[in-house]
């Protein structure tokens, strides 16, 4: 589940950049101006934040399959908390 949500989110900002790169190839606008506009847009921040930690969660939990002890490392819950939240 973790996998197939990082995979959602990161559909989900690379459709919204192709949006925006085509709005702005449309308008006429600088596109270097456009992709730093894009990328540094909270939303868009946090996003990709949660692509990375839930793909790390994600591959995590499925090389510990099997294992007796299932509890995941102390950075991993901290940034799991922190994309959450």
């Amino acid at each position: 589940m973790r996998l197939a949500s990082a995979a959602l989110v990161l559909a989900a900002v690379l459709a919204q950049a192709r949006v925006t790169l085509m709005l702005a190839v449309d308008g006429d606008r600088d596109l270097v101006t456009t992709v730093v506009n894009f990328v540094s847009f909270f939303t868009i921040l946090s996003n990709a934040s949660s692509v990375v930690v839930l793909a790390w969660a994600g591959v995590w939990l499925l090389r510990r399959r099997g294992a007796s002890d299932g509890r995941e490392p102390a950075g991993l819950a901290v940034a799991l908390a922190c994309v959450t939240t």
